[in-house]
Parts: C-alpha cells; structure tokens; sequence
C-alpha cells in the first residue's frame, strides 16, 4: 500500500491505474471509487429506537477481510463502506468484526 501511495504521490485515490492495483493487491471487485461491491454481509450491532450502529463485512478472493461502519441517531449519523483504500485487512471475519467494535 506504501509503494503504490509513494508511486502515485497525491493523486493517489484519482489514478485509474492505482484502484486497479489496489483490486488486485486486495482481491477486490470495486466500483470506480474504490468501494467493495461483492457480497457485503450488514451485520446490526446494536439498536434501540432511532439509535443504531451496524457493521459491514466482506472478505476478499484472496482470504482478507476488511469492514465498514454505519451509526445512527435520532439526529445525525456517520459511516463509511469496505474500501479498497483501507490499510487493514484481517484473516478471519470474526477478527474484522473485533476491530469494528473498537
């Protein structure tokens, strides 16, 4: 991930030819801003009224699994989907559903 952010500088997440290394680094399929498009599982973590935090996981042809987040409230929210421009990737869903807690 280091090489690829010093081979194409600051224009890393515009390059066509970086998210394509990115895919085959990972072993992902993404749309053309990086984000994972096969088979997201949502998994609810908690929900209570209009509260709520859920976690999305994939895991890659290659064995890796990587994570997204959704929280909610009543009034605002925050979240991002599995992305190819992560840094982390783990071997086992149970470990990237461990990290997502945190």
């Amino acid at each position: 991930m280091d090489s690829l952010r010093a081979k194409y500088g600051k224009d890393f997440r515009r390059s066509i030819e970086a998210l394509t290394a990115l895919q085959d680094l990972w072993g992902f399929q993404t749309n053309d801003c990086g984000v994972v498009v096969e088979d997201v599982r949502e998994d609810v973590l908690a929900e209570r009224g209009s509260v709520s935090a859920s976690v999305s996981l994939v895991e890659s042809s290659k064995g890796y699994w990587i994570y997204g987040v959704s929280i909610m409230t009543s009034i605002s929210g925050m979240g991002y989907a599995p992305s190819v421009y992560g840094t982390t990737g783990y071997h086992s869903r149970e470990s990237a559903l461990n990290a997502a807690k945190f």
